[in-house]
């Protein structure tokens, strides 16, 4: 057995030892050729790889990747490059690393390996960063930091390299896989208030994120900083992540449908509690619509929310898919998926797929066929009573179809939208993804839209911004649909 435990141990770093010494250049023009090939914004957007200012682009991600030796931030840069076709849905996930820490061999074999021994390392000492700080009249993001769980305290301090303008020295680190000295986190400046993250994660695998300054203060990065003092920023401790879909009764004019997914893989379980909670909505006059850290999935799968808001005519944008072999391919793969899973993609889940598919039928490569047409519009039959008034609630995790849900309850004259500026995935839709020459996996879209595209990367706007202070956003739009 131990023999077994010790083979496999010796597997799962040969495979991280292979990604880690696989050529990021041949990764990142497989992503480069795959994206050009088949996105649709990069063949209305950028039209050609031949642009002058895509070439320049390409040639510095490039240059900057013969630099980095070790692949040691190549993630970073196939990222940047997807970041370039402004679609928040394309992604590029890393294969992971696999370490058991309570596991003595396991954990032996990681600290042993290149994973851990190349991480970089400075001589720290506790006390002379404090003193730095102290000395400081205008630290600005320099400080003592925890992560979110308590897990990590680092020091943020300057170190200027050609990648990075501070980085994030571990003081103190409640697992075995992180020692006193190892660099957790890179930042570069990015102007304003932007910041490239380059974060090192548990089993010390590269994540790339872009991070944005508030007063002075990392937002959304999962650290806060303990020292020198600041100013809390307020966090939402009113969000319900207790499964896809919940309900709950407020008070006696207000009811709540919280929605954390509409994922076509749920859709049996939402039409099924649809059935049961749609009846318990229409005793209250007051209805919330709780799509916080919703990330979308299915448009059809908020179809029946629609009649407990609709006043008015709602008016689509245009959407076409883009035609080619592997776009093809990639939609025969999910809908034979769907077919055989029909406990969560529902017994017809498969159909929608197979209509996407007979459209492409007989369509050159190359072109786009028409999903919506111009103008296209879609009516409700309005109902009489409860609800008569309706928030939708909503923050910056709020993505995709959960957007779409935003801009449909726009058209309603008994609606708000309440939160704050949403994710900024609406544009483009229809995610598939695909293998890379070193076992990685890149996401793409295949469909795009042409108005809603202003929202992408930037959000949609509420009607009502929660204050930055509030702590407790759905008592606030509570308060708020009973002002109206």
């Amino acid at each position: 057995m131990r023999s077994s435990l010790i083979l496999f141990i010796m597997v799962l770093f040969s495979v991280a030892t292979k990604a880690q010494e696989c050529d990021c250049l041949v990764e990142f023009r497989f992503v480069k050729s795959h994206m050009e090939k088949n996105h649709p914004g990069f063949n209305s957007d950028i039209k050609s790889p031949e642009d002058k200012t895509y070439r320049k682009f390409v040639r510095s991600l490039e240059k900057s990747i013969n630099k980095d030796k070790q692949s040691k931030y190549c993630r970073a840069y196939i990222l940047k490059y997807i970041n370039y076709l402004k679609d928040h849905h394309s992604n590029y996930y890393a294969s992971s690393r696999n370490v058991v820490e309570n596991n003595p061999d396991s954990l032996k074999a990681f600290l042993a390996s290149p994973v851990f021994t190349g991480t970089e390392k400075a001589e720290v000492d506790s006390a002379a960063v404090m003193k730095y700080l102290k000395s400081l009249k205008q630290p600005g993001i320099e400080g003592i930091y925890t992560s979110s769980d308590g897990t990590y305290t680092v020091a943020l301090l300057k170190n200027k390299k050609s990648h990075r303008d501070y980085y994030g020295l571990i003081l103190a680190s409640k697992t075995p896989l992180w020692v006193k000295g190892q660099v957790k986190l890179e930042l570069k400046e990015n102007g304003g208030n932007s910041l490239d993250a380059y974060i090192f994660m548990r089993n010390h695998s590269l994540n790339f994120e872009p991070w944005k300054l508030r007063n002075g203060q990392l937002l959304n990065s999962g650290w806060k900083k303990v020292y020198p003092a600041a100013a809390e920023l307020a966090i939402d401790q009113s969000i319900n992540n207790d499964g896809i879909i919940s309900f709950k009764v407020l008070d006696d004019s207000t009811s709540m449908i919280s929605i954390r997914s509409f994922g076509g893989q749920f859709s049996a379980q939402l039409d099924s509690a649809y059935k049961k909670i749609i009846p318990e909505i229409s005793k209250y006059p007051n209805l919330i619509i709780d799509v916080r850290n919703n990330g979308g999935g299915s448009d059809a799968n908020y179809r029946s929310l629609m009649p407990l808001l609709y006043t008015d005519t709602i008016f689509y944008d245009f959407v076409e898919m883009f035609v080619t072999a592997e776009n093809k391919k990639a939609y025969e793969d999910i809908r034979d998926v769907a077919k055989k899973d029909t406990v969560n993609w529902g017994r017809d889940g498969w159909r929608n797929w197979q209509y996407r598919i007979t459209q492409m039928d007989g369509k050159p490569f190359g072109s786009y066929v028409a999903i919506s047409n111009p103008g296209a519009y879609r009516t409700f039959q309005p109902i009489k009573g409860n609800p008569v008034k309706v928030a939708i609630l909503y923050n910056n995790k709020t993505a995709s179809s959960a957007e779409q849900l935003i801009i449909d309850a726009g058209y309603s004259k008994k609606t708000i939208l309440v939160g704050e500026n949403s994710g900024g995935y609406i544009a483009y839709g229809n995610v598939m993804d695909i293998q890379t020459p070193c076992g990685n996996l890149l996401n793409w879209t295949t469909t795009r839209k042409n108005k809603d595209r202003k929202y992408e990367f930037v959000g949609i706007t509420p009607h009502y911004k929660v204050p930055d202070n509030e702590t407790n956003w759905v008592e606030y739009t509570r308060k708020l649909l009973q002002s109206k």
